[in-house]
């Protein structure tokens, strides 16, 4: 909700600040959704809200297709 590592937070605040992350820590997330941003950009597809786009991705190609 605050923007995960991208968080309006004062920078003297960011080394005494604990954040939850619903999903993997930034480190191992950006691993996950580089793929997705490589397929969005080979097909001229514009990032608009990257959280959104690239979780549809994920579950849209995670599941096996008939």
């Amino acid at each position: 909700m605050g923007g995960l590592a991208g968080a309006p937070l004062p920078s003297a605040w960011r080394s005494v600040t604990r954040m939850a992350y619903p999903f993997d820590m930034s480190g191992q997330r950006i691993v996950r959704i580089d793929y997705a941003r490589g397929w969005f950009a080979l097909r001229h597809i514009p990032v608009v809200d990257e959280q959104v786009q690239v979780d549809s991705y994920l579950a849209c190609a995670s599941f096996p297709r008939p």
